[in-house]
């Protein structure tokens, strides 16, 4: 249990050496996570609309 607490705390160093990194990863996380969602809701919808049409036949 000791080892796990030492790696949850371990510092990291430089990981984003800079603010535009910084920026630059967020971005780039906030467009694949919106077209993730697009893509979600796209597949859901087929999903709904094809048990509707399942349900009509």
């Amino acid at each position: 249990m000791d080892s796990l607490k030492k790696i949850k705390t371990r510092k990291v160093k430089n990981l984003f050496s800079t603010k535009e990194a910084v920026a630059n990863l967020r971005a780039s996380l906030e467009q694949r996570t919106e077209q993730a969602f697009k893509d979600f809701a796209k597949a859901k919808q087929k999903a709904q609309e094809m048990a509707h049409q399942k349900y009509l036949d």
